[in-house]
């Protein structure tokens, strides 16, 4: 995986959170917790321990930099589903 591509989404990500209003952060957060919970449901728990030491992991390797790339993707993703364009004419 490029490099360049976790810097990207990262931008991308910041760009958007930017952007979301407080609504469009609650709804994002029903997405991924409802995407969790499917995928629980489907194949079990997930490791959250070790899930939030690897977001604290200040040198990940390679293996953590594309997990953490999925994981701005997947951020990304859900942003953009429920951002609404905010109308500056009200």
């Amino acid at each position: 995986m490029d490099p360049s591509l976790f810097l990207q989404y990262l931008e991308l990500s910041e760009q958007l959170l930017q952007l979301a209003s407080r609504d469009d952060l609650i709804q994002c957060l029903h997405v991924l917790a409802t995407s969790v919970s499917f995928y629980e449901a489907k194949f079990g728990p997930l490791p959250h321990d070790a899930l939030v030491a690897l977001l604290k992991d200040e040198s990940p390797g390679v293996e953590q930099v594309e997990l953490l790339t999925h994981t701005l993707k997947t951020m990304v993703d859900a942003l953009g589903q429920v951002i609404q364009p905010h109308d500056s004419s009200h």
